[in-house]
């Protein structure tokens, strides 16, 4: 059991201590560290003028255009189908209907129409309008996959890779992040580079793991971006650069990624790739600790507590100690 009345003999000990500093690495734990969620829908390819035009009027609430896409939808037109599926998903001109959405989105994927076969395989990922089944998701998923589409392919690889709706094979799911990576998809890149530094269906190959991250990083990823930053730091797959670590880690701070503010404040609070700024780091402690990340609490504690930053207060210095400990970070911990 946590006893605050005992923090105190915590403050004065540290008065002769320096800070605790824990730069994150990469993390290597599955649902921490790869990108696990689906998109459910896409833009389509191939949908003729009319079509997208019909969409997008409906869309704005044109009932009209929505009995127009409908007569081609019961016409047999797969675009028409697929369309109609989206709206009533998205509630844009229609009453939202999940269930209409499964049945239009079908009959667009039964004619073979691949975006209609990954919207059909996230509706059954995520249970709306039919019964949650990942193994009919991984089958639309699969079929989606096959025909090229990349947001299927990504799909696909993360249910191999957790081990949903199919055998788990981290093989497939490296084979499958890769097709979709190299079509460009910033999530898959990310996953493979993470698999790449993990040794998983992939040889242990920290440059591969670097190039991947990295552009998954250029795309904004703000889970690339920090995990880069940390490749930067401890010079893995890269050569290691200070200034590269703070820039990713400040790229990913900015985006609100409460471990790369967390890294970012020990940047400043080191001076380590940037002038040494209490304020700063305080400052970005201060952001991860409200998300919840002990460390930063911890350390925003220390900073309180050293007046280094901050105003020195002893008190809120207690109360980030405390907050720290309740998530059961051993060094914040007077006694259990």
């Amino acid at each position: 059991m946590f006893y605050i009345r005992k923090i105190y003999i915590i403050l004065f000990l540290l008065s002769f201590i320096s800070i605790y500093f824990s730069v994150e690495t990469v993390e290597i734990a599955f649902a921490s560290s790869k990108i696990a969620t689906v998109k459910k829908k896409v833009k389509q390819s191939g949908a003729s003028a009319a079509i997208v035009a019909l969409e997008k009027r409906a869309e704005q609430g044109d009932k009209s255009a929505v009995s127009a896409l409908e007569k081609k939808a019961k016409q047999g037109d797969a675009f028409a189908q697929s369309s109609l599926g989206g709206i009533y998903y998205d509630g844009k001109g229609v009453a939202q209907d999940y269930k209409k959405a499964v049945w239009w989105c079908r009959k667009a994927a039964h004619q073979g129409l691949s975006e209609a076969r990954f919207f059909l395989g996230g509706m059954y990922y995520d249970g709306l309008g039919v019964e949650q089944d990942y193994k009919e998701a991984a089958k639309w998923y699969g079929l989606a996959a096959k025909q090229g589409l990349a947001e299927a392919q990504y799909s696909l690889g993360i249910m191999y890779d957790a081990g949903n709706g199919v055998a788990r094979n981290y093989k497939e799911a490296a084979r499958w992040y890769e097709k979709a990576a190299q079509q460009g998809n910033a999530e898959a890149q990310y996953n493979l580079g993470v698999m790449y530094f993990k040794d998983e269906g992939v040889e242990q190959d920290y440059k591969k793991a670097a190039k991947w991250c990295k552009l998954a990083a250029k795309q904004g990823l703000a889970e690339a971006e920090y995990n880069l930053g940390g490749m930067y730091y401890n010079g893995q797959g890269v050569k290691q650069d200070y200034v590269d670590a703070v820039t990713w880690y400040g790229k990913a701070a900015e985006q609100g990624n409460a471990a790369a503010q967390h890294s970012l404040g020990i940047m400043y609070d080191e001076g380590k790739g940037v002038k040494q700024n209490y304020k700063d780091a305080a400052k970005w402690y201060g952001k991860a600790a409200e998300q919840g990340n002990p460390d930063a609490q911890y350390n925003l504690g220390v900073m309180y507590f050293k007046g280094e930053g901050v105003g020195q207060d002893y008190k809120k210095s207690a109360e980030w100690f405390e907050k720290a400990a309740r998530q059961g970070l051993a060094r914040a911990q007077t006694s259990k």
